[in-house]
């Protein structure tokens, strides 16, 4: 219980908070131990450990689509897991930890979702101090309130991404600028600009906070005039840019250590922002922006409320530290509005400021209950109603998001395959599928990780499973994966309602695609089918080849990989990853002769990523070595070296052939 002798201030916020948390809390298990978000940054940190790499630890995320210091958070993050799971028992070493994230990830998902819970919460915290800046206790209490029961915002704090982190650092930014505007000395500018630095860091957008700070500097000047103070210096506006560049370099460094790989990713993040999703477009970013703003993050009440509250503040009551919100608010907003790329998220770091528009509209105005010339106890009760009337847009969607999260159709489809598809079976997958454990989760773990892996599996059906590859730029290139004569060997094909719809909004743009379906209509036995039923996922349907009656693992021969047909003449780009995952599936299930030949395929098309070219050489000599070939390996081993892309490949193929020795030698050379 809170302490009654705590100002009532006190109380309300901690109230408000608590409410935050607790919604927040709940439902944060959703899907696990089966993952359905991207969850890039925990993936990205989990990368950087190096597990079973002679590298060992490498801080360089090598990824760079957005910057680092969400993906350090994470990296940390799992120390600490490590740290109270081996404290605790339940791991007692490196490779068990490994093991226990690829059988059971939900310890460390929950971890990662913390620290997203704890963003949201502390939106809620910055925008009531914001607000208590802005417009006093009562358009702080009000939007923290909405902020801390808004649907859309607990939605995000149960994923692991870089759009709240980006909120809570934002309204942090703004809150320190309103404050410097009044106090407008050296350290104000640092701590602002180091805290610019850190939404930068988070995601690129975060650097249009450096207009928010040109304003709070002009306001300052003028403020520091009229008080017949010194003016704050230019330079201090300048240590604030500088100390914003130092902490984003110490949070994202190798955006400078590593410029090369940095200039691709983004490079490719700008393309993606252009062009957009594929199937996702349809309006123009205003409609949508606008439709999302008004519907599903505000409601329709708050978001004409904020706008009545910019042109309040900004033209009636004049107020200065109107500038530096709105000097944030509108140039985000123009900025998201030129990508085509169409996403709610983008719009939720200018949420927090939007509710303080429509909370200081309603508290500062006189001619509503919540005015000056009313009692306390009645602006209190006027306040919370108002609150209650404007937090049912935002609340209403509660209800429908918890029954999404409860249940799943891609959890439900995956549960049925375990039960009713034998092991063994080779399953082609679709994108936003169900979770299938497949050869390709334990591939590049140590010998020892996969022994752990195998016993904590044990009883569970194993499976070979081949994605489908979908593009989001391009997506007319997927044709050329649609095509039966590459699954003869599938038993089943399970195909998703989010890629299947998309294709069907254009069958004249993707004939091969709806064509691939049809014949799955008609050629292949429709086994099961799951729809959402008001819960997460999309359709999940789970089709048999009616011309494979005996499981993938247990024939007694298969046929060899085909080819792809290109009729565009162009290579896709997924090639070699699409043939490196055929290999796997037959090398797992010992059908080597058909795994070399998949990865001989995936040679014949243009490989980028040196990892690619690393793992299909090692997959291959591994395969030869089964065959007890091993003359034939070091002389695959010493071709391949002298292509190796980099030379840290290099080293390790050579590194590979000397361990091998002679193999045609005499015993004591081998």
């Amino acid at each position: 219980m809170i302490p009654s002798k705590w100002p009532r201030e006190s109380r309300v916020v901690l109230l408000i908070l608590a409410v935050a948390l607790a919604v927040r809390l709940y439902g944060m298990n959703w899907g696990l131990p089966f993952v359905y978000e991207e969850a890039t940054p925990l993936k990205k940190a989990w990368a950087m450990w190096g597990w079973g790499s002679p590298i060992g630890v490498d801080l360089n995320p090598h990824f760079f689509n957005y910057p680092s210091l969400t993906i350090y958070l994470q990296f940390a993050a799992q120390g600490v897991l490590y740290l109270a799971m081996k404290l605790g028992g339940s791991v007692t070493s490196g490779a068990d930890f490994h093991a226990r994230y690829i059988v059971d990830p939900a310890p460390f998902f929950y971890v990662g979702r913390m620290i997203s819970v704890l963003f949201g919460v502390g939106t809620v915290w910055m925008t009531y101090l914001a607000g208590r800046r802005l417009g006093g206790k009562w358009t702080a209490a009000l939007a923290a309130v909405l902020l801390a029961v808004n649907t859309f915002l607990i939605s995000r704090s149960h994923l692991i991404e870089v759009d709240l982190p980006l909120t809570f650092f934002a309204i942090f930014v703004l809150w320190l600028l309103l404050g410097l505007r009044k106090n407008p000395v050296l350290k104000s500018y640092l701590m602002a600009g180091a805290a610019i630095g850190l939404a930068a860091s988070t995601k690129y957008t975060g650097a249009i906070l450096v207009l928010p700070l040109a304003a709070a500097h002009l306001c300052a000047r003028s403020a520091a005039q009229s008080a017949a103070r010194e003016r704050p210096p230019w330079w201090f506006a300048a240590a604030s840019i500088l100390a914003a560049a130092v902490v984003f370099a110490i949070t994202s460094p190798y955006v400078l250590l590593d410029s090369g790989t940095f200039a691709e990713d983004f490079a490719t993040e700008r393309q993606h922002m252009s062009l957009g999703h594929f199937g996702l477009g349809g309006s123009s970013s205003w409609v949508f922006y606008g439709r999302s703003l008004a519907r599903d993050l505000m409601g329709w009440p708050c978001a004409i409320l904020s706008l009545a509250g910019l042109a309040s503040l900004a033209l009636i009551q004049r107020k200065r530290s109107i500038w530096i919100l709105g000097t944030f608010v509108v140039p985000y907003l123009l900025a998201v509005s030129t990508w085509s790329m169409h996403a709610d998220r983008y719009l939720l770091p200018v949420l927090p400021a939007l509710l303080l528009f429509a909370a200081a509209f309603i508290t500062d105005s006189r001619a509503n209950p919540l005015g000056s010339r009313w009692p306390n106890r009645a602006r209190a009760v006027a306040g919370a109603a108002v609150a209650l009337v404007l937090a049912v847009p935002v609340v209403a969607g509660y209800p429908a998001y918890l029954r999404g999260i409860r249940s799943d159709s891609r959890t439900t489809a995956a549960r049925w395959i375990d039960t009713h598809i034998p092991g063994g079976s080779y399953l082609v997958v679709e994108p936003y599928g169900p979770d299938i454990f497949g050869p390709q989760v334990i591939s590049q773990v140590s010998p020892d990780v996969r022994k752990k892996v195998l016993e904590l599996k044990k009883g569970s059906p194993n499976y070979a499973v081949l994605p489908v590859p979908m593009f989001q730029v391009g997506p007319e290139r997927s044709e050329v994966f649609y095509d039966h004569a590459l699954y003869e060997n599938a038993d089943y094909v399970v195909t998703t309602g989010a890629v299947r719809s998309r294709y069907a909004q254009e069958p004249a743009r993707f004939r091969r695609q709806v064509a691939f379906y049809d014949s799955l209509e008609t050629g292949y036995d429709r086994v099961a089918e799951f729809p959402p039923f008001g819960g997460g996922g999309s359709l999940v349907t789970i089709y048999k080849n009616r011309r494979q009656d005996v499981p993938f693992s247990k024939r007694r021969g298969v046929a060899p990989p085909r080819r792809l047909r290109h009729e565009r003449g162009t290579p896709t780009g997924s090639e070699e990853l699409f043939y490196y995952n055929v290999g796997l599936n037959y090398e797992v299930f010992l059908y080597l002769d058909g795994a070399i030949a998949a990865y001989d395929l995936a040679f014949l098309y243009p490989i980028d990523r040196s990892a690619s070219f690393k793992n299909l050489v090692l997959r291959k000599t591994h395969c030869l070595l089964l065959m007890e070939r091993g003359q034939e390996a070091a002389a695959y081993l010493d071709s391949m070296i002298g292509k190796a892309p980099t030379p840290g490949v290099r080293r390790q193929l050579q590194d590979l052939r000397n361990a091998l020795g002679n193999p045609g030698g005499p015993p004591g050379h081998q």
